[in-house]
């Protein structure tokens, strides 16, 4: 028997090596299997995402922005002035009504149009919910509507306080402030980028008409050039 063993032994190991190669080999594909089933949902989530905000988007366009038009003429034309007497005092991450200047009589005329009121808020919350909950591509929802949705949510921002509507429609407050943020955040970068190309072209006009130095007139188109370059995709 030990004889057999010794006999076999090395056929063993050489087999042993061999199965341990293929296990290896399978281990590996099976890691780059399971990495490209990653890549695949992901890609899958990344497209239905979009177009889910599409969608929203569209509909966004279609049928609630004419609705918040409708809604606001129609409460102007029965006389009632609540848009004109109450103001909104916008802080960086609070909204402060001030309705001190509203009448009785506005109050009274509002209440005709409260229905239509509740049925158009809904729909906003409805928008709102899939990008707040993070289904729906938050920077296609942006891009397409960011501006508009955040405008209408201030104008009507009134009616939201005047009846504690802002406890029931939680993701349309959550879409707003992320909104909001973004929409500071890329007038800041905007008012730095025109702040910057506003030196660089007053730098150059300076020089250009003004310096009778040879060296810094001979820099001025280099300043120009340069200037075009940095800031040629915010034009």
């Amino acid at each position: 028997m030990i004889e057999f063993v010794i006999h076999w032994m090395p056929l063993l190991d050489a087999t042993a090596k061999i199965i341990g190669i293929i296990a290896i080999f399978g281990l590996v594909l099976a890691f780059c299997q399971y990495k490209n089933s990653v890549r695949i949902a992901e890609r899958n989530e990344r497209r239905a995402a979009v177009e889910l905000a599409a969608r929203e988007c569209t509909n966004y366009g279609s049928v609630l922005t004419p609705q918040f038009i409708k809604l606001r003429n129609d409460i102007e034309v029965s006389g009632c002035q609540f848009f004109l007497h109450f103001k909104l005092i916008r802080e960086e991450n609070n909204l402060k009504p001030d309705a001190s200047a509203v009448t009785e009589e506005d109050y009274s005329k509002l209440k005709e149009h409260i229905p239509e009121t509740l049925r158009l808020f809904n729909s906003l919350e409805g928008f709102a919910i899939p990008f707040a909950a993070g289904v729906a591509d938050d920077s296609v929802g942006f891009v397409e509507c960011g501006r508009s949705f955040v405008s209408h949510f201030e104008q009507f921002f009134g009616l939201y306080a005047r009846h504690e509507l802002k406890h029931y429609y939680p993701s349309t407050q959550t879409l707003y402030w992320s909104w909001r943020r973004q929409i500071t955040k890329d007038d800041r970068r905007r008012m730095h980028l025109n702040a910057g190309r506003e030196f660089f072209a007053l730098t150059e006009s300076l020089i250009r008409e003004e310096s009778d130095s040879k060296v810094l007139r001979a820099m001025a188109p280099l300043l120009k050039k340069v200037n075009d370059e940095l800031f040629k995709d915010q034009k």
